[in-house]
């Protein structure tokens, strides 16, 4: 899996964010997301996690050697 970040400053309250990830293992073509974030006086950052799509590796090897199965937990 490659994956690449940008981060471009647009002026003094915003960032543009674009996020690429290109994986011929599992995906058929790159993937980007773009999103803007804004500075807000008084914002403290923090970390984020998705929690619902944190897999296990084994479930990941799983998605690897067969990837048109269906790997939605309780199905």
């Amino acid at each position: 899996m490659h994956l690449t970040e940008r981060y471009t400053r647009v002026d003094r309250d915003q960032l543009n964010y674009e996020v690429t990830i290109e994986d011929p293992k599992v995906l058929t073509k790159p993937f980007t997301q773009r999103t803007t974030l804004m500075l807000r006086e008084g914002a403290r950052l923090r970390e984020y996690s998705c929690a619902e799509n944190n897999m296990d590796p084994a479930v990941y090897e799983k998605m690897l050697k067969d990837p048109g199965a269906s790997f939605i937990r309780g199905k």
